[in-house]
């Protein structure tokens, strides 16, 4: 569900938005995909190589689709770290 979220996600971001609102809600998909890898992990189970595949394609396709920024798309001022969070230094090309 969290593949399927994500790559929903990314179809939208092609399309553009109509506020920033909206790209970060539509963004924080990928953080909840992370969160499930992450409890994957943690219980030691591998990802299906079909579930892996989609979520390449969808990582790719949102790197394709914008441009990496210096500062988290988030403003507030959290600390995310870059590496971690990379989708978070992205934004919209269009």
């Amino acid at each position: 569900d969290a593949v399927s979220r994500w790559e929903s996600s990314v179809r939208s971001f092609g399309t553009g938005f109509d506020c920033s609102d909206e790209y970060t809600h539509d963004l924080f998909e990928r953080e909840c995909l992370r969160d499930v890898l992450n409890r994957f992990a943690a219980q030691g189970l591998a990802i299906p190589d079909v579930l892996k595949a989609r979520m390449d394609a969808a990582d790719k396709r949102f790197v394709e689709l914008t441009v990496e920024v210096e500062h988290p798309v988030w403003g507030g001022g959290e600390n995310y770290d870059k590496e971690t969070f990379w989708y978070y230094y992205r934004w919209p090309s269009k």
